[in-house]
């Protein structure tokens, strides 16, 4: 999920730990497109032969134990708080993963990524992730 920067489930997951005190078992989403027939996807704290619901959901979406969930959820917060830091000192650079828009994008008619501030790395000048 991180390396794909798909925040938005693990954030509501910690926010709904850290806001309300409620330990999140998974957090899904229901696709409005033809993605995955419809049904719903997410992160689902696994292993699936240990959920009431496994049935409902796919067992890609579990992982495979309870700490591979937590990891999950540490790694996405360390995305977030790296990629908020970035935006804090100024990089509003469009960067989408591996340069492409995601499969799932129907926007091209409004896109506005071909008129967007360029990647600085294709201008020649260095770009500080890390900090």
């Amino acid at each position: 999920m991180v390396e794909e920067r798909k925040l938005q489930l693990p954030l509501y997951m910690l926010a709904v730990r850290e806001l309300w005190g409620l330990e999140p078992i998974g957090g899904v989403y229901h696709p409005l497109g033809r993605q995955y027939g419809g049904a719903p996807r997410g992160i689902l704290r696994g292993p699936p032969e240990a959920s009431p619901l496994a049935e409902r959901f796919v067992s890609r979406d579990y992982t495979p134990d309870a700490d591979e969930f937590e990891r999950s959820l540490v790694l996405a917060r360390a995305e977030a708080e790296r990629l908020a830091a970035r935006i804090h000192r100024g990089h509003l650079a469009r960067d989408p993963l591996a340069d492409k828009c995601p499969r799932h994008c129907d926007f091209h008619p409004i896109c506005r990524r071909e008129r967007g501030e360029k990647n600085p790395r294709e201008n020649g000048a260095a770009e500080d992730d890390d900090d």
